[in-house]
């Protein structure tokens, strides 16, 4: 699984042995397997977002944290977001970079070691057709693509892009007891190709979600959005890609 957000926290105990750069013994190799456009060459999360969404992905320590939804997946990742927000280039330069992953200077680009489902726990809550390009480049590399829908509900018309795609999930917040959150976003489709269509396309946990931190190597939290419903879904894609190849 591929993560564009604010980055990991690669020690993390929840989340290091799923690290597709560790080697064991406290080994890493980071070629093919993290990118950050402003040239950082070891993986780190300024901003905690990333290393949620990627616990709730496939963490689990071994332990009592089981945090993950497809614990047995390695996850790769790249740094599309400087902080809580995120630029267009930044975003850009990731989403090509999934497609064919380099060394950390940028040399010998291997599309063979691109990773079957990207995860972007981000978007804009307005109708942007920037990213489209980027996401069919992924679906004829036959990348699974999954975007948050966004947190500007509980109107309607409020979904965001990229999730509104048509050729991306997009998926909503659900609380603990299975209703939909009230911040989630929601349709219709704001795609002018598929005018009608509905969004999200399916919801999933979204609401004080318990996952990694990026503070220490042993630190969880709650936190909530429909950055934290996209993971469980991409969790759930890997879970199905891993039955049936």
């Amino acid at each position: 699984i591929g993560s564009i957000d604010t980055g990991v926290r690669y020690t993390h105990e929840a989340l290091i042995r799923q690290y597709r750069g560790w080697l064991g013994n406290g080994r890493f190799s980071h070629h093919y397997n993290w990118f950050d456009p402003n040239g950082e060459t070891t993986p780190f999360d300024n901003a905690g977002h990333g290393t949620h969404t990627v616990g709730t992905m496939l963490g689990d320590d071994g332990g009592d944290y089981q945090i993950g939804v497809a614990p047995g997946a390695t996850w790769i990742a790249a740094k599309g977001c400087a902080d809580y927000w995120c630029t267009d280039v930044d975003l850009a330069l990731s989403g090509q970079w999934m497609l064919a992953p380099t060394r950390l200077d940028g040399t010998q680009p291997d599309p063979s070691r691109r990773p079957h489902i990207i995860n972007n726990s981000w978007g804009a809550d307005a109708w942007d057709p920037f990213y489209q390009a980027i996401v069919s480049a992924w679906r004829a590399a036959g990348i699974y693509p999954v975007f948050s829908i966004g947190n500007a509900g509980p109107g309607c018309a409020t979904v965001g892009s990229p999730g509104t795609y048509a050729t991306a999930l997009g998926v909503g917040a659900t609380t603990s007891s299975d209703q939909i959150a009230g911040f989630s976003s929601r349709g219709p489709s704001r795609d002018p190709g598929t005018p009608s269509a509905i969004k999200p396309d399916l919801s999933a946990p979204g609401q004080s979600v318990l996952s990694a931190l990026a503070g220490d190597d042993n630190e969880y939290g709650l936190l909530s959005g429909t950055s934290m419903a996209a993971p469980h879904a991409a969790g759930a894609v890997a879970l199905i890609w891993s039955a049936n190849p």
